[in-house]
């Protein structure tokens, strides 16, 4: 099983705050941690932000998709 990396470029500065990734299509792939697993042939696609705390603001959202062939 694949599994994400996430990394910020404010880790010297402090930036622990934990992302969080999520599957927009369930169906085809889902998310267990930082573990994808698949599950059917399709386009899983995923979406990881990170939340803000009292010294950050939320990072936005990035989503991105791969195929799942076989």
């Amino acid at each position: 099983n694949p599994y994400l990396l996430l990394t910020s470029k404010s880790v010297m500065r402090g930036f622990v705050i934990q992302p969080t990734v999520v599957s927009n299509t369930p169906n085809v792939c889902s998310v267990d941690g930082f573990k994808v697993n698949m599950l059917a042939v399709g386009t899983c696609t995923l979406t990881a932000s990170a939340p803000g705390n009292s010294i950050w603001l939320p990072a936005r959202s990035m989503t991105n998709s791969f195929v799942i062939t076989a």
